[in-house]
């Protein structure tokens, strides 16, 4: 459940779109999955990340912008801005003290996706969806 998700922590939902095998492609180019749901391809879903779901890389090709940053004692939660604007968390060890307005690598790590169709999505009939909460018994 959404809201259940959305409750127990830390995180954001991003739009992504299901792609061949259920895998889902962020906004920031890469696949994750596979998605929670038996959506069509093409299907818009909002996929939950969490702070650990991105990991710090100095060496990676992708860089996100820090947009802000709250100290928690051992680590940094920094916000990071997408490409299209939207927004992700996440945790830095402490002695990696990045500035706001600095970019920093990071490479994708989930281990447990969670993502929701879109209710009106129209490339996913939700009545068909066997997952889909309203077709459990």
């Amino acid at each position: 459940d959404k809201m259940v998700a959305e409750f127990i922590g830390l995180g954001v939902m991003v739009q992504g779109y299901v792609q061949e095998n259920r895998m889902v492609l962020l906004p920031i180019g890469e696949e994750v999955g596979p998605a929670s749901y038996l959506c069509d391809v093409g299907c818009s879903v909002q996929v939950l990340l969490r702070p650990d779901d991105l990991i710090h890389d100095d060496l990676s090709s992708l860089t996100l912008e820090i947009i802000d940053r709250d100290f928690r004692g051992a680590e940094f939660l920094y916000t990071l801005k997408l490409p299209n604007g939207g927004k992700v968390l996440c945790l830095v060890q402490s002695h990696h003290n990045h500035t706001i307005g600095a970019k920093i690598g990071v490479k994708l790590d989930v281990q447990h996706l969670t993502s929701f169709p879109e209710v009106d999505c129209g490339a996913c009939n939700l009545s068909d969806c066997q997952s889909h909460p309203t077709n459990k018994e």
